[in-house]
């Protein structure tokens, strides 16, 4: 049998663990992960080949709401190889300086590969003008410390059950009886998912969407990794948009579902770069998807701020316009005019932002369409 059953049984516990503080985590807003301990005890008590198989599956059952982690995964299996190689290796004694050498190896494959798919796919995130709007506690900083927090508390609980530096045996004294009330216990965590879900869904049919248009939900944790936030994009564009004579080019409407609370404050105060930084960072994004090799968006100019009230919620409400470029070859300069509208919901715990734009020529005819939109919306 490849894999006995006690260790199929770990697997499968090891599986579990991670997917389900993935998304308990995710509900309570903590930027960090949990994510990857079923893969360090796998490569602790299994080896590499299923800490790497571990580390795999677990990214691409995250792709279910975050298509990046199609791509995602491979640090993630390169991570779990690593650990299991420096941790429960069979054949080869290595010296310590070699562990320590597959370690480190293995801390910053995730971090560095996130970085490395985001430049790949989208633009170099480490631009003056992208900086200016990121955070320190950024998605690559925030996974370097995730995995370093959870290797130590790992490994003091493993030394703690094992009672041994470096375990070589399997969990001791845990019985196949133990072993399958813990898989109920991650099986009652894994809610964690569908609530996690509910939140993140909640503006879904609350957006008014016209004939024609096309309306999008996506994950935007990895497109906004500068900044280290979590939220979902719900976007919609015009028929037009791609065709330079038509008054929909370049429109964007759509709403930032971003979670916890974001560039407003209860006492009228707002940060205007918190602001600004999402819409930005999403542009460039999108640009350097479509083939844009240095993609810039900046602030052009703030016409006018003001708080007022939509839809029962105190918001800000700013007017102004980005210099930026086309997402159609050759990529011009263009200048977007359009508003943000921001607002929280307590309920959820969740930062909309409102946002709309045309290019500055088609704005008088566009207007008052993505306005009646914006005033349309039926927040929960």
């Amino acid at each position: 049998m490849l894999i006995e059953r006690k260790d199929l049984i770990l697997l499968v516990i090891f599986y579990l663990l991670g997917v389900s503080l993935h998304y308990l985590i995710d509900i309570i807003h903590i930027p960090l992960y949990f994510d990857k301990y079923g893969m360090i005890f796998a490569a602790y008590i299994l080896g590499p080949i299923w800490s790497g198989f571990i580390g795999l599956v677990t990214a691409l059952t995250f792709s279910v709401t975050d298509l990046t982690y199609f791509i995602r995964s491979i640090p993630w299996l390169i991570s779990g190889v690593l650990f299991g190689l420096a941790f429960k290796n069979r054949k080869i004694e290595m010296k310590p300086y070699v562990k320590l050498a597959l370690i480190s190896l293995a801390i910053i494959a995730i971090p560095v590969g996130d970085f490395l798919v985001y430049t790949v796919i989208a633009y170099y995130p480490l631009e003056s003008h992208v900086l200016e709007f990121s955070s320190i506690f950024n998605l690559f900083m925030n996974q370097f410390i995730d995995v370093v927090i959870t290797l130590l508390i790992s490994l003091l609980l493993i030394r703690n059950q094992t009672k041994i530096k470096i375990p070589n045996k399997k969990f001791a004294g845990i019985d196949t009886t133990k072993l399958l009330s813990i898989i109920v216990l991650l099986i009652v965590l894994i809610p964690s998912f569908l609530i996690n879900q509910t939140n993140d869904t909640a503006l879904d049919g609350r957006i008014p969407v016209p004939e024609g248009w096309t309306y999008v939900v996506t994950r935007m944790d990895f497109v906004w990794s500068p900044m280290g936030a979590k939220g979902v994009n719900y976007y919609l564009y015009p028929p037009g948009r791609f065709n330079r004579s038509d008054p929909g080019y370049q429109v964007w409407f759509g709403v930032y579902w971003v979670q916890g609370r974001y560039g407003i404050s209860p006492d009228h105060k707002y940060d205007a770069k918190a602001i600004y930084a999402f819409s930005i960072i999403d542009q460039d994004f999108w640009l350097g998807l479509h083939g844009k090799k240095d993609p810039k968006t900046t602030v052009h100019a703030v016409h006018k701020v003001y708080w007022g009230t939509v839809d029962n919620y105190e918001a800000l409400i700013m007017f102004g316009s980005y210099d930026t470029q086309s997402d159609v070859s050759p990529y011009e300069n263009v200048l977007l005019e359009g508003f943000l509208i921001v607002l929280y919901i307590q309920k959820y715990d969740r930062t909309a932002i409102v946002y709309a734009c045309a290019v500055d020529r088609y704005w008088p005819v566009m207007n008052s369409t993505l306005w009646n939109l914006a005033m349309n919306i039926d927040f929960p």
